[in-house]
């Protein structure tokens, strides 16, 4: 089972990363994509963090990240 990385069980390095944390669940994203997907409702009405990242689409990854879900191949 993969442990979720969250702001109070983890570090972001503060160069180099493209992790984003959220001050507001702390849940930490692999990028700015899954960070704003994360988000959901109008801005300035009801903008709000999805209680489930993986309602919405969101993968954690095994390095304990929510993300996009891959798509394509690698090589």
């Amino acid at each position: 089972m993969i442990e979720e990385k969250t702001l109070d069980n983890y570090t972001i390095p503060k160069t180099n990363s493209r992790l984003a944390g959220c001050p507001s669940c702390r849940r930490i994203f692999g990028g700015d994509q899954a960070f704003d997907a994360h988000r959901i409702g109008r801005h300035g009405v009801d903008r709000r963090c999805a209680e489930s990242p993986s309602a919405i689409g969101l993968v954690l990854s095994e390095q304990g990240f929510w993300g996009k879900p891959f798509k394509g191949r690698r090589k």
